[in-house]
């Protein structure tokens, strides 16, 4: 797992580590908000009052990063939908075209009786499309739908293809194995059966943690958050 730069927390090296811990690339496309909205939270939230150390080695991320990638990990978990079938995914650029001055219009094919077509903005450098922003996914299409862009006053017209969604599941599934959805309104403190008998030893960090802290026990990420957050000092997750 490369990153493009370890030294701060950003959406491409957090899309990495995401599909690196095992979420599937298809549920993350490009153009779903959720990774930006679980990073903007932990960049907000994680460590506070910490000092945002490095890491001696440039090529390798410094724990205050690592820290804010596993909180916005949990979050992610906790919070993304799974991608539905049959919208668009992404558009790969095939040709970027020459010529233009100003963005060209993206314009798909019809989605079948049912369905809705999907929408789209070109994105230049230059004189080029390079890549489109999806502004509206679709929905219904039985197959790929052509893209086509505006031709320039003057040069050569962008052309590009598309690329539709599988139905995926792993979001959901992890929430329902994990129990991710049911209140918990503290930590365990004993259980017992009619064989054994045991008592569950509970330092006194996890008796005085917060709602919020205790929701990140619910998640190896959460976990490990914890676990940085805990080097840096007990106030930094609401206790003193």
């Amino acid at each position: 797992m490369a990153f493009t730069d370890p030294k701060v927390p950003n959406l491409t090296d957090f899309l990495t580590y995401a599909i690196d811990q095992g979420v599937p690339s298809a549920d993350l496309p490009p153009w779903s908000p959720y990774p930006a909205y679980a990073l903007n939270y932990a960049q907000e939230v994680a460590l506070p009052g910490a000092p945002r150390m490095g890491s001696p080695n440039v090529a390798l991320p410094g724990p205050y990063v690592m820290a804010v990638y596993n909180l916005a990990l949990h979050q992610l978990i906790m919070t993304c939908p799974d991608q539905v079938a049959r919208a668009v995914f992404s558009v790969t650029i095939t040709n970027g075209g020459s010529g233009y001055t100003t963005a060209p219009t993206v314009t798909f094919s019809a989605a079948p009786t049912g369905g809705t077509t999907a929408a789209g903005t070109a994105v230049l450098t230059g004189d080029a499309v390079t890549s489109v922003d999806i502004t509206t996914t679709g929905a219904g299409y039985t197959a790929a739908p052509t893209v086509t862009f505006s031709a320039p006053a003057s040069g050569t017209t962008a052309t590009g293809t598309t690329t539709l969604t599988t139905a995926q599941t792993f979001f959901v599934n992890y929430r329902k194995i994990n129990n991710l959805l049911s209140f918990q309104s503290g930590v365990v403190l004993g259980s017992g059966d009619q064989n054994t008998s045991n008592t569950l030893v509970v330092p006194e960090l996890y008796r005085k943690l917060p709602l919020y802290a205790q929701d990140l026990l619910r998640t190896l990420w959460g976990r490990q958050y914890l676990s940085y957050a805990q080097t840096y000092g007990p106030t930094i997750v609401g206790i003193s």
